[in-house]
């Protein structure tokens, strides 16, 4: 099984999804603050929900791609120490 072969690309995929996701995250909440935070100087009337940004597909990727990365990792991990 080549997919199984040992290298780092699966481990550092996994790291950077993460990373990515941590850093959509931040930008989220910091996009989302603002919004709410110059609707609350400009004296509009507002529901807190109505200004949400839509990343759930974004992070439900990154998240996915992260976990599958490491699935791959562990079973090489252990495929390999079963073989020696």
């Amino acid at each position: 099984m080549d997919i199984l072969k040992h290298n780092n690309t699966y481990p550092i995929i996994a790291v950077i999804s993460l990373i990515l996701y941590s850093i959509l995250s931040f930008i989220e909440e910091i996009a989302e603050k603002s919004i709410h935070a110059r609707l609350l100087i400009s004296g509009v009337s507002f529901e807190h929900d109505a200004f949400k940004l839509n990343t759930f597909e974004a992070k439900y990727i990154l998240l996915a791609l992260a976990f599958i990365c490491l699935v791959i990792t562990i079973i090489s991990l252990l495929l390999r120490k079963k073989r020696s």
